[in-house]
């Protein structure tokens, strides 16, 4: 019975463990104080894409044989376009696990219907056929490429110094090759076969035949998965920005973006011969296809089919996207999209900002961004186990996020402590129960080792609940202070931001967590929000914030401008420069705004209506028409004002 106490010691200490992790955190503001509803910015539910399998396998599907991709949403933004990795990507990746398939398993048939190798005397000696014939031709084209090397190196020998430092080394290679293709050309003149299936023999699975068959295996797994990984990396357009998408299947998935309106300009950088190769084979295919009828569009220029694609903005942060499928379609489309916003967000907003503050006399409509993380308390007991992460905070009308790291992670470090409390407390009981050590001081041994491990457990939770990132209408802060100590903290504002982008790993995916990485430019660096939860929701949101911020800061520089371009007009009215209503419908007024332009007509008309006839007409017929004219201009007083003046 005395060891019982030992035991319901380790069941208080586990349960008070349990509470250090999943006790409420401390709040940033009151719950309960009332709050200031600003409207939302009107956004459907965001729909996160998850990597399934299905959707992975469709998307292969359509980037090895073209067609409609049927996902035409991201994040709730329509696809403007899309482009993917070329074809050349998935052979230089693919080409060597496909190819030892292929030869494992070529080899494991051969070996299984009783193919051998090196069988001498089973064919007439001197016999030349076919075989003889390639071999010979594969010698004079080894040769061929080995004398043209050899011319080469012999002109670059004074520029370029030998690899190695062995002069002989690059011939080696065609060495070998002649060597090993004479070598077979003489072996079958002899009568002796390289390759030679045996007649009349049970087919054979041994060992090496098996372990054949796993090579393959094996090879083509990792063909398939190379498969699946280029068929998963995107460059991808929507109305508000360009998103570069690169996921490693089972490994991470990593997002960068860009906002549209601080794209700067979009390169195409295409320096592969191989790449203006296939467009010009691509060229004339399309031309045979339309001419036998197969083919009803437009035949498409000769260009290169794959390039590098540099999308670059006003700060130092680039998209590059490297063996893009269609680069040019691609750049037209950003610089499109570009261009339209350029034309179209000035106007509409000084248009805006003269509606509401000039006719109507009111400030304009103001929305808080979007959030698009989960943000909802559970009531109840369930709510002591789900606490919201982000906590939102009014601040100005606004929300104010605090992020802190998932709760898995201070329940990892939790543990340190918990089992340093454990092992001593299973120990002190087995020693109660073999009666070595008194019930009553195994039990003050133990409150000893509790409260020191609970107190280890509260620095960990305190340095757990100081460790926030902070995202308001302003600035992102990350703060990181000690329990019980000092504090640092890093500030940038919103304007600063550069690039956001996300990183999750396979198993990060799985539990809901991730890394969120921003670049801000100056002195303040990077900015990573680890382990947060839906890492891609907080991408999202801080792209939301970053937006409004802008909108904003532009509303703020075109109504600086109205406010004095409406002091320059009351300036205008206290100075008499501008008539008002009741000036224009004076008689008398009317009658000197009609001699004022009557006496300039006299004054300039007939002078400019001279010089034009002299500039324009020859002298003579100047004479003629001028006479007429200054006779009909004396009658009507024009003339006689102008010499009276």
């Amino acid at each position: 019975m005395n060891d019982f106490i030992i035991i319901l010691l380790i069941f208080v200490v586990t349960i008070l463990f349990l509470l250090i992790v999943y006790a409420p955190p401390r709040r940033e503001h009151n719950p309960n104080e009332p709050t200031h509803e600003a409207p939302k910015e009107r956004r459907s539910a965001r729909q996160v894409q998850r990597t399934s399998p299905i959707r992975v396998f469709r998307t292969f599907l359509v980037a090895l044989f073209g067609g409609d991709d049927p996902v035409k949403t991201f994040e709730c933004e329509e696809i403007l376009h899309r482009t993917s990795r070329h074809w050349i990507v998935l052979l230089q990746r693919g080409i060597v696990p496909l190819m030892i398939a292929l030869l494992a398993g070529a080899l494991a048939v051969y070996r299984f219907i009783g193919g051998t190798f090196i069988q001498p005397g089973v064919r007439r000696a001197g016999q030349f056929g076919p075989v003889e014939i390639i071999l010979v031709a594969l010698i004079v084209v080894v040769l061929f490429f080995w004398q043209r090397s050899a011319a080469i190196r012999a002109k670059d020998k004074k520029k370029k110094k030998p690899t190695l430092g062995i002069e002989f080394l690059p011939e080696l290679p065609y060495l070998f090759g002649v060597g090993l293709l004479g070598l077979m050309l003489y072996f079958r003149l002899q009568g002796g076969e390289v390759f030679y299936i045996q007649p009349f023999t049970t087919p054979r699975s041994d060992v090496f035949n098996q372990l054949l068959l796993l090579v393959s295996f094996i090879s083509l797994i990792v063909f398939v998965y190379v498969a699946i990984d280029w068929s998963n990396d995107f460059l991808i357009l929507t109305p508000t920005r360009v998103i570069f998408e690169d996921t490693e299947l089972l490994v991470r998935e990593i997002q960068q973006e860009l906002v549209i309106e601080n794209i700067q300009q979009v390169n195409v950088r295409a320096d592969s011969y191989l790449a203006y190769l296939l467009g010009y084979f691509r060229n004339w295919t399309q031309r045979i296809m339309r001419r036998l009828g197969f083919r009803s569009r437009p035949i498409e220029q000769v260009q290169a089919v794959y390039a590098k694609i540099i999308v670059g903005s006003y700060s130092p942060q680039t998209l590059i996207f490297e063996y893009a499928d269609h680069p040019y379609e691609m750049q037209g489309k950003i610089n499109g999209e570009v261009n339209k916003l350029r034309r179209q967000q000035n106007v509409e907003t000084l248009r805006n900002l003269i509606e509401n503050q000039v006719y109507e006399n009111k400030p304009p409509k103001s929305a808080t961004p979007h959030i698009e993380v989960d943000t909802q308390e559970a009531s109840g007991l369930l709510g002591w186990f789900s606490h919201p992460n982000p906590e939102v905070k009014p601040d100005g009308g606004f929300d104010a996020l605090t992020w802190r790291p998932v709760k898995l992670f201070m329940l990892q470090a939790v543990a340190r402590p918990y089992f340093s409390f454990l092992l001593p407390a299973l120990a002190l009981w087995i020693i109660t129960r073999l009666g070595v050590l008194p019930a009553g001081v195994a039990l003050l041994i133990g409150v000893l080792v509790a409260l020191v491990m609970l107190f280890w457990g509260l620095w960990i939770r305190e340095e757990h609940e100081n460790d926030k990132f902070i995202l308001n209408i302003r600035e992102v802060v990350d703060v990181d202070k000690k329990p019980f100590g000092p504090e640092s903290s890093r500030r940038a504002p919103l304007s600063a931001i550069q690039n956001i982008e996300f990183d999750v790993s396979f198993i990060e995916g799985l539990l809901g967590y991730g890394d969120v990485i921003i670049t801000t430019a100056g002195g303040a660096g990077k900015f990573t929000f680890e382990h947060v939860p839906d890492p891609r929701g907080v991408q999202a949101t801080i792209n939301n914030y970053l937006s409004y911020y802008k909108r904003r800061e532009t509303e703020r520089t075109l109504k600086g401008t109205l406010d004095l371009l409406q002091q320059y007009h009351k300036a205008q009215i206290d100075h008499n420069e501008l008539l008002g209503d009741s000036l224009l419908n004076n008689e008398a007024v009317i009658a000197l705004i009609s001699s004022q332009v009557e006496a300039k007509l006299a004054t300039e008309l007939p002078a400019h209506v001279e010089r034009e006839v002299a500039e324009q007409v020859p002298r003579e017929v100047g004479r003629r028409v001028v006479r007429p004219l200054r006779r009909e201009f004396g009658r009507s007083g024009l003339f006689r004002r102008r010499r009276i003046r």
